[in-house]
């Protein structure tokens, strides 16, 4: 295993077991649906976890709780308090931070990087970049454990 685990890059077999092995966990604040069985689909594939909340106390209280290499935010979503959210969740983990909202909303997506968002993107642009950002994040924990 642990020849996999340093050969991390060769193939999505091998993607998969780093994420299986270091235990990767996926954060996620999304309400809808849709764009909930994409992150499902990419997650699976790596044999990764995600772990829906439904509101900011819980997604608070998650990070407090389990460390997780990848928060997933619809900063659009109600209740979800854009900005202000990622500026509170970001002391609380070291992984990566993704927000994404309305490609109108110039202010949000501004403000969201300004907090510590480290990529904030249109609705449309998340949806195709699921599985990218979860290899992305299967990668950088096959590169951690080398």
């Amino acid at each position: 295993m642990q020849e996999i685990l340093l050969n991390h890059r060769c193939s999505t077999l091998t993607g998969m077991r780093c994420a299986l092995t270091l235990g990767l966990m996926i954060l996620c604040l999304i309400p809808d649906l849709l764009l909930r069985s994409k992150v499902d689909v990419a997650v699976r594939h790596y044999g990764a976890d995600a772990q829906y909340v439904s509101s900011v106390d819980e997604l608070v209280e998650a990070l407090r709780s389990s460390p997780m290499e990848l928060v997933l935010m619809d900063l659009d979503a109600p209740g979800c308090g854009g900005a202000e959210t990622v500026a509170a969740i970001r002391p609380l983990t070291q992984g990566r931070v993704v927000g994404f909202c309305s490609h109108v909303e110039t202010d949000l997506i501004r403000d969201s990087r300004r907090a510590g968002a480290d990529t904030v993107m249109a609705n449309s642009t998340f949806s195709a970049a699921v599985p990218g950002l979860v290899a992305e994040v299967v990668a950088q924990i096959g590169g951690k454990a080398t």
